[in-house]
């Protein structure tokens, strides 16, 4: 009668495998932080695109004018091309028409407002494009262009508001001469 009191024992039981769902808390938080994440990014890629897009295009065109330049030493024509394509950088990013009528110095200046930058050389545009003897080098021209592109803000919401800013200001100044030819749209 004497029984083996570890004989009635049972053996010992493992818990159950711990289950991959649902997850932890600390896992839920990290989730969502890399969710939000991954919709900024989104979001910043959707407001710049327009912007990246211009800028890739205008970078190509300033390689073929100075592959042009180089090969031929037109420097009239260099002039000539680098003035047009500034302008329609600025036409095609900008949603404000007034600019279209933009010359001389107010042209500089607006330029270097928006990309808030001071390169000396955009000074070029002013007259280089209408001189037949030429001294400059466009070069000089192209780097500062390229530059101007990288300063350019690559949200289209700031790059209006520093037009609009720029409008402000220079119609409030004495010496700014507001010359269009622009047509209205009723």
């Amino acid at each position: 009668m004497n029984q083996d009191p570890l004989a009635a024992l049972r053996d010992v039981h493992l818990p159950p495998a711990v289950s991959w769902w649902p997850p932890a808390p600390g896992w839920w938080i990290i989730f969502f932080i890399i969710l939000g994440l991954l919709a900024l990014l989104f979001w910043y890629i959707v407001l710049t695109r327009k912007k990246r897009k211009v800028s890739g295009q205008v970078n190509a065109e300033l390689e073929q004018i100075e592959y042009r330049f180089l090969s031929s030493e037109n420097t009239e024509e260099a002039f000539r091309e680098l003035s047009i394509l500034t302008r329609r950088v600025v036409l095609t990013l900008s949603d404000d028409s007034r600019v279209a009528g933009l010359r001389g110095k107010n042209w500089v200046s607006f330029l270097n407002h928006i990309a808030a930058s001071h390169l000396k050389n955009l000074e070029m545009l002013i007259v280089h494009p209408y001189l037949k003897q030429i001294e400059a080098d466009p070069l000089l021209l192209v780097d500062d262009l390229r530059q101007w592109m990288k300063k350019l803000p690559n949200r289209q919401k700031i790059l209006n508001l520093r037009i609009r800013e720029w409008f402000e200001n220079a119609s409030n100044a004495s010496d700014f001469k507001f010359e269009s030819t622009m047509l209205t749209h009723d």
